[in-house]
């Protein structure tokens, strides 16, 4: 439920921006495109969760219990890697230090 504004505003965001080219290079960029790669794979799959939330609503909690032991630690990832690859794009570059304006 809580992705649903985000997709929102995400999409909105990127429909009036466009692309948003990541400027590191070497080493970085390949940290960088390697931790987007199986972020956008890991969020692609929203189904874990809402399985993981049905058996939770309708109290099986045995088969939540062995679904929730993946869906965490994925949503976590997920989470703070959506947020350091959004930075990564729009400000701030590995150090945080802002990075000069794009054109």
């Amino acid at each position: 439920m809580g992705n649903r504004p985000f997709l929102v505003c995400y999409l909105v965001y990127h429909v009036q921006v466009g692309s948003v080219r990541f400027q590191g290079t070497g080493a970085v960029r390949t940290v960088y495109l390697t931790i987007l790669a199986t972020h956008t794979v890991l969020a692609a799959v929203p189904v874990v969760a809402i399985v993981t939330l049905r058996r939770a609503l309708a109290a099986r909690f045995d088969k939540h219990s062995r679904i929730a032991r993946w869906t965490l630690p994925i949503w976590l990832y997920v989470s703070v890697q959506g947020w350091w690859c959004t930075r990564c794009c729009t400000g701030c570059d590995s150090v945080g230090r802002a990075n000069e304006p794009r054109h």
